[in-house]
């Protein structure tokens, strides 16, 4: 019988902030720009910034749903 690969996993909680202008947007639309171009840097709208509070496992198995961080 062929073994299965683990299911590894992570639920990340925590408080979201758009940015629209300022520093840390035009440094994302310039890291974009060098990685796929001007074309895409136009098309980016906003810049999404995650300040994780809180992370589970949810991988399968006796620690599912322990608070890890």
């Amino acid at each position: 019988m062929e073994k299965l690969a683990q299911v590894t996993g992570w639920q990340i909680k925590g408080s979201v902030t758009l940015l629209t202008s300022g520093d840390m947007h035009e440094q994302t639309k310039g890291m974009v720009t060098k990685l796929l171009g001007p074309e895409a840097a136009q098309m980016l709208k906003a810049t999404v910034v995650l300040k994780v509070e809180e992370i589970y496992s949810v991988t399968p198995g006796p620690e599912v749903g322990k608070r890890i961080a």
